[in-house]
């Protein structure tokens, strides 16, 4: 893993400002024990019971596999900002925005650096209220690090499911519409938020499927 890191940080050197270290590191549903807790009955516990994804680097490595990637990067290029991000985390209850808090804290426990956290927002229209994404990315920038909205995205398909274009009523075009404000204004009016960007450049191909309610077909 640090092998990989180092080669493609350092392929890359100079030219990338800011780099997702780890992405989606924690478990789908909900962060488990190890977190402090309690992880529902019918959520399926991630490996020993932890809160982190399974995967290959938590099942050899363990949780300080967070840390040491976050070194490796720093490691080979001292001058980036070093980031996590993850999603479901667009209002202070929501309990991945506790877990996003304990993983700044391990990594600083094993002497990592961590500059920046990714909040995906992959929302719903109308989504969460500006005041309460202001209140999800202060908790972190209070620990010290900066946030940016790195994969906003609202869906509103504008075709079905065979991909023929449908229409959509213009009171769902404005709940949107007002999405992406709240989400803008939300990052412009947070002092330590640098910065916006889109998953996908058109409605056409959106990430969500949860929206279909607000179209008619």
């Amino acid at each position: 893993m640090k092998k990989h890191i180092k080669t493609v940080v350092t392929h890359f050197k100079g030219k990338c400002v800011e780099w997702d270290v780890v992405n989606e590191g924690l478990f789908d549903l909900l962060p488990g024990p190890s977190l402090g807790f309690k992880t529902k009955s019918f959520f399926k516990p991630a490996l020993n019971g932890t809160d982190y994804k399974n995967n290959i680097f938590l099942r050899i490595i363990g949780e300080d596999y967070i840390p040491i990637a976050f070194k490796a990067a720093a490691e080979a290029d001292p001058n980036l900002k070093l980031v996590y991000n993850d999603n479901n985390t667009d209002r202070p209850e929501q309990v991945r925005v506790e877990g996003v808090k304990k993983i700044i804290e391990l990594i600083r426990s094993k002497g990592g650096r961590i500059d920046m956290v990714g909040r995906q927002a992959h929302i719903g229209a109308p989504g969460p209220t500006k005041e309460d994404q202001m209140k999800t990315m202060k908790m972190w920038t209070d620990m010290g690090v900066d946030v940016v909205i790195t994969e906003l995205d609202i869906g509103m398909r504008a075709v079905d499911g065979d991909g023929k274009p449908i229409t959509l009523k213009q009171a769902a075009v404005d709940k949107q519409i007002e999405s992406y404000r709240r989400a803008t204004e939300a990052c412009v009016d947070t002092p330590r938020c640098k910065g916006v960007t889109l998953w996908v450049h058109t409605d056409k191909v959106s990430s969500i499927d949860d929206l279909q309610d607000l179209i008619s077909r």
